[in-house]
């Protein structure tokens, strides 16, 4: 018995955490017909998001894939780790134009996930906003590079 769970436990780490950033082709896809908080694409393209920013949201990607809670107080941290890494992606913003506004599509959502991560009031709470902000990063990977 112990070996059929271990087996399923690979086998959904391995398919849920796909090629590292957790999304995939077809996901991507997905998201790009159901044009989620109205984004679009850049004439079939992906926006192109500047080196700074990306350094950025690289670190928030990083540290909510790392993000292992031991109790409500880590989600609250977290919640102040992301919005230091949102801040310095803001800070480092050269985009303008239609670029600009299509990031800020995704980013004030975004920036409402991971400001609620520092008010949730149960643990189970946290662990629901934390999954939104995965899904976020799906979504942004789906439309910026």
């Amino acid at each position: 018995m112990k070996k059929i769970v271990v087996f399923v436990l690979v086998g959904w780490l391995a398919f849920s955490c796909g090629s590292g950033s957790g999304d995939t082709e077809k996901q991507q896809a997905e998201l790009v017909q159901q044009k989620p908080h109205g984004l679009e694409l850049n004439n079939g393209k992906k926006w192109k998001v500047d080196e700074g920013m990306m350094l950025s949201y690289n670190l928030i990607v990083k540290d909510v894939h790392e993000f292992k809670p031991n109790g409500l107080g880590d989600y609250h941290q977290l919640s102040g780790k992301l919005y230091a890494h949102l801040k310095s992606l803001i800070n480092s913003c050269t985009m303008t134009g239609v670029a600009h506004e299509e990031l800020h599509k995704w980013l004030h959502p975004f920036i409402d996930d991971v400001k609620g991560l520092e008010d949730v009031k149960t643990e189970q709470e946290g662990k629901q906003l934390l999954d939104k902000i995965k899904h976020e990063l799906v979504i942004f990977n789906a439309f910026f590079e």
